[in-house]
């Protein structure tokens, strides 16, 4: 698991540019949500996948998206209590793409909040404090900004926003 996360973390750091193609994220996130169905159902949870993005296309690098929208549901799954929901919703605004992830578990005080995507920070049993430095990385390398709302004991909300391919 570490020598997987390390790769990832060290194939980010070594590319400046990356091969990126205009893609539909929603066909991605559609894809990983398949993917990670098994552990979803192992933790008694919902994934509900709003598509408000009609469509809309993104200059990026799918593998990267799919490892950073992997990362995030991971991150909630962990954060869900038992037969809890996941929302992920993905809209088209202006110029931005945003994928909006939310998980209703323990939440995070804002003291976690601004270290979450500091290196080796968790707050998980046996977690390495890589994941979200990895979703950071990778909205970087497209451009893109990320932001998240927590309150404690009521969830939190990972906005993710990338430019649009015109």
């Amino acid at each position: 698991r570490i020598d997987n996360l390390m790769g990832q973390l060290l194939s980010l750091e070594g590319k400046k540019d990356i091969d990126l193609q205009s893609k539909d994220i929603s066909q991605i996130i559609h894809r990983t949500i398949n993917f990670l169905a098994a552990k979803i159902d192992k933790h008694r949870l919902k994934v509900e996948y709003i598509d408000e993005s009609k469509g809309t296309n993104v200059y990026c690098n799918e593998d990267q998206i799919k490892q950073l929208v992997i990362n995030v549901i991971i991150n909630a799954i962990h954060a869900s209590k038992e037969n809890g929901k996941i929302i992920i919703h993905t809209t088209a605004e202006s110029k931005d793409y945003i994928l909006s992830i939310q998980d209703f578990g323990k939440g995070m005080t804002k003291e976690v909040q601004r270290k979450i995507f500091n290196a080796f920070y968790s707050t998980k049993y046996k977690g390495l404090g890589i994941g979200l430095l990895i979703v950071k990385r990778i909205v970087d390398k497209h451009h893109g900004r990320i932001s998240v709302e927590s309150e404690v004991n009521k969830g939190t909300i990972l906005t993710i926003r990338f430019p649009i391919h015109e």
